[in-house]
């Protein structure tokens, strides 16, 4: 694994020890079932067999990952909020910084939860794993329908693997956030208590200035990007989050840590409330909440 650190770190990887060891623990699990994510090896396991030869799947997959392709991809499977999530170029690869969205959201006790931009269903996922109190309905709404096929395909695995109680209700629905007259055609005006969203927010301009890694680049456009400053959807995401929320409802946007202060004017201009901006680990602007707009 060493020499295999000293290549990812050649070739630009950030993390290359960390990726050494967590691309064998992957080569070192066990064939998954057909439909489940494969699972690595815990920290342990990977050192009891340290003197075991790396196995034939480790030096393919290491080469495709000195190509830059993404180690979720080249495995199949993806961690998150302490789940494993079937993984593929079809929807976004969850990332850690969206970890504290979920676990803000898990203080509340929500009949109905809304993910809008659900992606591969990440978010909505994970809150339907960690909320216990039934009963309970999750609503993820995306406009890619790979995307969609991807989160019904995490959802039957989880729910086989017994991650997600037979109580709780999901569904995955085509939703384009530019057509937010949709939401009354779906059934779904005012029926949330909790309504999240994790969405394209990143500047085109980063990409043109070259500041975006090639392993972000590999996932799908259109789930990572929001026009030219990041905030093209902003404005109509807000408008279908208002028209989703019930009275006393609570909202939560991720966005760039660079535009949190727009993203709060938006909020604001539309008549949001308690608006609050929550920081990542590193002190950095990670995610908005707040409160719908009055209906009175």
């Amino acid at each position: 694994m060493r020499l295999a650190a000293q290549q990812l770190a050649q070739a630009g990887v950030e993390s290359p020890a960390a990726e050494a060891r967590l691309l064998m623990s992957y080569a070192l699990a066990s064939e998954p079932k057909n439909g489940h994510p494969r699972i690595p090896v815990s920290s342990t396991d990977l050192f009891m067999r340290g003197p075991d030869p790396a196995p034939e799947a480790f030096v393919g997959w290491l080469e495709r990952r000195l190509e830059r392709v993404p180690l979720q991809h080249i495995v199949g499977s993806a961690s998150f909020a302490g789940l494993d999530f079937l993984a593929s170029p079809a929807g976004f690869i969850p990332r850690p910084e969206t970890e504290l969205l979920v676990e803000w959201a898990t203080q509340f006790s929500p009949a109905t939860v809304v993910d809008v931009c659900s992606g591969p269903g990440t978010i909505a996922l994970a809150l339907a794993s960690h909320l216990s109190t039934p009963p309970l309905r999750i609503i993820g709404l995306e406009k890619d329908p790979a995307a969609v096929q991807l989160a019904r395909a995490n959802e039957a695995q989880l729910r086989e693997r017994g991650f997600i109680a037979e109580s709780v209700e999901i569904t995955f629905q085509l939703f384009d956030v530019r057509g937010p007259e949709r939401i009354a055609e779906l059934g779904l005006a005012a029926c949330a208590d909790l309504v999240l969203s994790n969405p394209p927010y990143v500047p085109e301009t980063a990409l043109a200035e070259g500041l975006i890694s090639p392993e972000v680049q590999q996932d799908p456009h259109q789930a990572v990007f929001g026009g030219a400053d990041g905030m093209s959807l902003m404005g109509p995401l807000t408008d279908c989050l208002n028209q989703l929320t019930a009275p006393g409802a609570r909202i939560a946007i991720e966005h760039d840590d660079a535009t949190g202060a727009q993203v709060r004017s938006v909020l604001e201009a539309r008549g949001m409330g308690e608006i609050t901006q929550h920081r990542d680990l590193a002190g950095r602007e990670r995610f908005v909440t707040a409160t719908p707009r009055s209906r009175a």
